[in-house]
């Protein structure tokens, strides 16, 4: 286990949105700078770090392993996910300004439809449910183009699909076509029959 020591930081969207904006006035190239002024490049996979009561872990939501060294014997009551959606990183994420990202080490445009579906989503998935409590809620953060792919796998495990959220990214478009990154589904499903 790795010892680290965290400063807590409580930014407001307004706050985050005025600095992006301020950024965006002093430097019109295409870059995401604004983002990691303050974060180390590079996270090691394995590294655990303990923020309060909170574990945050770099690993594979694919392994049960992981969620058994985060969860810490505990079971969660809500679950936020952002996989990748099997898109290359290449060409889709900031992709003119200087700073340039790498591809996911899975799920990065190699896998087929299938693939993505039957072992990437469903085993991640499944991982999410059997380390949560029962009534919790799973939000995945999916884009429109694998909307489908969460619901169809969702709708074979969860109890219950309590919604579809949007986030309307007001920073999403001008990243290629017209309407690149300008919104994100959510996914929210239900895990177990208690009430939330």
């Amino acid at each position: 286990m790795v010892s680290q020591h965290f400063k807590l930081i409580k930014f407001t969207i307004t706050k985050i949105e005025d600095k992006k904006q301020q950024k965006e006035k002093n430097d019109k190239s295409e870059t995401c700078d604004w983002i990691t002024e303050n974060i180390p490049e590079r996270v090691k996979f394995g590294e655990l770090w303990r923020a309060g009561d909170n574990f945050i872990l770099c690993a594979n939501s694919l392994l049960p392993e992981s969620f058994e060294i985060v969860m810490q014997g505990e079971t969660a009551q809500i679950i936020l996910t952002d996989p990748p959606y099997n898109v290359k990183i290449s060409g889709h994420v900031c992709g003119l300004g200087k700073t340039q990202h790498e591809e996911f080490a899975m799920a990065s445009g190699e896998m087929t439809d299938e693939e993505f579906e039957n072992d990437f989503v469903t085993t991640y998935m499944q991982n999410c449910i059997k380390y949560s409590k029962d009534g919790s809620l799973h939000c995945h953060f999916v884009d429109w183009r694998h909307l489908r792919t969460f619901l169809n796998v969702g709708q074979r495990y969860y109890d219950e699909l309590k919604n579809i959220c949007v986030w309307s990214k007001s920073n999403g478009g001008g990243m290629g076509s017209m309407y690149r990154s300008a919104h994100e589904m959510i996914c929210v499903f239900k895990h177990g029959k208690a009430l939330i």
